[in-house]
């Protein structure tokens, strides 16, 4: 059975990887040098407790048992790298740090983008909103406008002619109300009042109607030729005060 780690005396051999999962313990004492006769360049260490674990991706590892305790030592053990250069565990244990403080940074600024993401996404969604609304609103304004420069100009034109040929009607059954009263034709004045009224429902009704949609319009944006069209509506509205 072929030995994963040689002690001699001051040096400790480490000359196999041990098999996958497997853990192989390595005790060294002050003043070694640990020598790796292999690469090592795909495996990292890390702290367990007072000791110094260094890992391979199949989960195969060594620890350094209680080497933690000796990093205070005077001559405490060191490694060697292939290349001649010594370091010592006092430099892992510090990498060992500034991975992981790197490592959480990376969490920390990965989960920062993917809110930032989220919250791209959702004012992305809201500016489409925003849009849709602005559409819509633009539509409004167009049907008000039109509704308001032409369908209702032309609604009070034809009302104005009317009222030139109805309007003489209405000031005679007034006379003759006034004259049946005074002589008590009460049929005659039942007659007139009814015409009255109907007339009132075809003519007048129709008025306030225009007058509702002129104040509940008066917020759409119009240019000169507009306001021109609009301030003839309401010369008209005014001349249809027959009562």
């Amino acid at each position: 059975m072929q030995k994963n780690v040689v002690y001699n005396k001051g040096v400790i051999e480490i000359v196999a990887k041990p098999e996958a999962k497997k853990s192989v313990k390595v005790y060294t004492r002050p003043e070694d040098k640990v020598y790796y006769k292999f690469d090592i360049r795909d495996t990292k260490y890390r702290v367990f407790g007072n000791s110094i674990e260094l890992m391979f991706s199949d989960g195969a590892k060594f620890v350094f048992v209680s080497v933690m305790d000796m990093l205070e030592e005077s001559n405490p053990p060191a490694i060697v790298l292939s290349s001649g250069k010594e370091v010592s565990f006092e430099t892992i244990v510090l990498k060992i740090a500034d991975d992981e403080v790197y490592t959480k940074l990376i969490e920390t600024q990965t989960s920062f983008e993917n809110k930032l993401k989220v919250m791209q996404l959702e004012l992305a969604n809201e500016f489409k909103k925003v849009e849709e609304m602005k559409g819509e609103l633009e539509k409004e304004k167009k049907e008000l406008f039109e509704f308001k420069s032409d369908k209702t100009l032309t609604k009070a034109k034809e009302i104005k002619n009317v009222i030139k040929e109805v309007k003489p009607k209405i000031q005679e059954p007034k006379k003759v109300v006034t004259e049946a009263l005074l002589v008590k034709e009460e049929p005659k004045v039942q007659k007139v009042v009814e015409e009255k009224k109907s007339i009132e429902k075809t003519i007048i009704n129709p008025q306030i109607k225009i007058q509702e949609q002129k104040r509940s319009n008066l917020d759409a944006i119009l240019s000169s030729e507009e306001s021109s069209k609009i301030d003839e509506i309401d010369s008209i509205i005014r001349e249809l005060d027959i009562r």
